[in-house]
């Protein structure tokens, strides 16, 4: 009820597009979402979710330094596994708290493909049919990277919290590696506090020069 089409008959399921009836201008609005029903994370570490955040208490900044798509993957599984209510109170919440106003994902959720057969997931005698080094090279790369974050964040979780009881696997979070980078877009820049610093400095490098 809170997402808002542009007039006429919106036929969505048209692959990963909107359809319309309606004759749209250059550059207008077609669909609008409440940011508190989406997923999205940013650099900026003043745009985050508190209470995903908490469940890393024994070391937080892991997952503020995380990749963008490792903290994606936490909340799709947060949301997943733990409570599907999102938007308002729910949103992020461990399923106990008030969810009034909140909406359910669930039927979202369950759209979602639950296996992957990207390279990623192939035994190493599959990636060698590929006969194609460079790519087969990425790919360990990549596998590295991904079990690298993925421990760091596994060692850093409160062991009280609602994503440690829940048993958060390499391969949860490897689904929302693939659910992220499958479908995830970049949008407008999440900002951050102004730092004077770095420009007090070449302010006064400059005033040396001249």
């Amino acid at each position: 009820k809170d997402i808002k089409v542009a007039t006429g008959d919106p036929i969505v399921g048209g692959g990963l597009g909107l359809l319309t009836t309606a004759e749209c201008k250059p550059n207008s609005i077609l669909l609008q979402v409440p940011t508190d029903l989406t997923f999205s994370v940013s650099n900026s570490k003043l745009d985050s979710n508190p209470q995903v955040e908490s469940y890393f208490q024994n070391n937080a900044k892991a997952f503020r330094d995380a990749p963008w798509y490792a903290k994606l993957a936490v909340e799709l599984y947060v949301c997943d596994q733990i409570n599907s209510k999102k938007g308002k109170k729910g949103s992020g919440s461990d399923g106990d708290g008030d969810d009034d106003g909140a909406v359910d994902m669930r039927p979202w959720l369950n759209s979602l493909p639950r296996s992957f057969d990207t390279v990623i997931h192939w035994t190493k005698e599959e990636r060698s049919e590929l006969q194609y080094t460079p790519l087969i090279s990425m790919v360990t790369a990549q596998e590295k990277s991904y079990k690298s974050t993925y421990d760091n964040l596994l060692k850093s979780i409160d062991p009280s919290s609602p994503l440690a009881r829940a048993g958060w696997t390499y391969g949860d979070f490897l689904w929302g590696c693939d659910c992220a980078r499958s479908r995830a877009f970049s949008g407008a820049y999440g900002g951050q506090a102004f730092d004077p610093k770095p420009y007090i400095l070449t302010t006064l490098l400059v005033a040396l020069y001249v």
